[in-house]
């Protein structure tokens, strides 16, 4: 396997069943009507590359059956073919069902759960890990900006207190479409409070919301100032583009922490 092979992403949830086999697995010339040509699926394409399957846990049964067969064996059998194919690739996939839990219930092999589970990354969901919010807004907002031609640069500080402050239960999906509605609505440089929906409701159910608030706005304004100050080592130009008076800017670099 090598580390510059193809990357090849497919998701289990939205891919009929009758299709994904043949995306996964590939078929033969005449193998059912209108196939008038071999067709390799991702395992092949992939060559010595990665195959990664969003929402494993949707798979069929059979389905399953024959992923394990290609984890165990390295190779597929594509439809209508009578020799199996040796692959390569290697297997990554994800699910937000937990699947210890699908196997007991059932809807998910053991055998193929227990091939799967070699090495495991839980990432936990955006409400309780706020301190990633910062950088994950500056990201995805440059990156709406740029495809939308927009002239938006960044997020007022309260602006960001209710982005830390909301629950996400959607996750980075929902942080992504809400910043890319604001981006095509807006019009001056700066996300502000007035920029985001009223749906948009900071949770205040939360005991320790408080704390992690502060401390995640603490964060968040560090690394800014570092950012800043990289970019503009001169510290009245820096206030300047900061919208602060210089001796505020001084206090919160010796208040932060910050190397300067």
């Amino acid at each position: 396997m090598h580390a510059d092979g193809r990357f090849l992403a497919l998701n289990c949830a939205v891919i009929p069943l009758d299709l994904l086999e043949n995306q996964l697995f590939g078929h033969r010339k005449g193998a059912f009507t209108g196939a008038d040509r071999d067709q390799p699926g991702v395992f092949v394409y992939a060559g010595a590359g990665t195959v990664f399957l969003d929402e494993i846990a949707e798979l069929a049964p059979a389905t399953q059956a024959k992923l394990l067969r290609a984890i165990e064996m390295k190779e597929i059998l594509p439809v209508g073919a009578n020799e199996p194919i040796t692959v390569e690739a290697r297997i990554l996939a994800a699910t937000n069902k937990q699947l210890a839990k699908e196997v007991e219930a059932g809807r998910f092999r053991e055998d193929l759960y227990y091939r799967l589970n070699v090495v495991c990354i839980t990432l936990p969901p955006l409400r309780e890990r706020r301190e990633d919010i910062p950088d994950l807004v500056e990201f995805l907002l440059a990156k709406h900006a740029r495809i939308l031609g927009k002239p938006m640069r960044g997020v007022s500080h309260e602006a960001m207190q209710i982005l830390l402050a909301c629950p996400w239960k959607g996750n980075v999906r929902e942080l992504e479409n809400a910043l890319q509605r604001e981006v095509i609505l807006g019009e001056g440089p700066l996300l502000t409070p007035a920029d985001l929906p009223p749906d948009l409701a900071p949770q205040t159910d939360d005991p320790h919301l408080v704390d992690d608030l502060s401390e995640a706005v603490r964060r968040f304004e560090k690394q800014h100032l570092e950012r800043v100050l990289r970019r503009i080592p001169d510290k009245k130009d820096a206030a300047r583009l900061l919208g602060v008076g210089l001796s505020s800017l001084y206090r919160r670099i010796a208040e932060l922490g910050i190397q300067s």
